[in-house]
């Protein structure tokens, strides 16, 4: 999410971008993509395994790391199924959606399904 100009401390080039998974092809962005591999995951779960995955926040703050490569991520707002997240660092901020895409509610786990940029970065 970084550009040249926003490394300078000017206006980013960019002022907003979306990414959503493709329609028919993805589940979600992060950190599975199909549904196959999200209720591989569920199942790890289920068996006691990643419980990571069972949280939205930290699931946001892992792909924040991961996937965003931020290393001071902080959570800023949340709501029902959505965050905002601002790297501490550049002063990046986001909004990611996440959902249940293999079971919906007490033990699902949870993935990130959209991100918005809210500043540049």
């Amino acid at each position: 999410m970084a550009n040249e100009q926003a490394a300078a401390g000017e206006p980013p080039a960019v002022g907003e971008s979306v990414l959503e998974p493709v329609p028919g092809q993805a589940v979600a962005l992060w950190p599975y993509a199909t549904q196959e591999e999200a209720d591989n995951s569920q199942k790890q779960v289920d068996e006691g395994h990643s419980p990571w995955q069972l949280d939205p926040a930290t699931v946001t703050l892992f792909y924040a790391q991961s996937a965003l490569g931020w290393s001071d991520p902080r959570l800023e707002s949340m709501a029902t199924d959505t965050v905002c997240i601002t790297d501490l660092q550049t002063g990046a901020a986001v909004e990611v959606t996440f959902g249940q895409p293999s079971r919906v509610g007490e033990g699902g786990i949870w993935a990130v399904t959209s991100l918005r940029s809210t500043s540049g970065g």
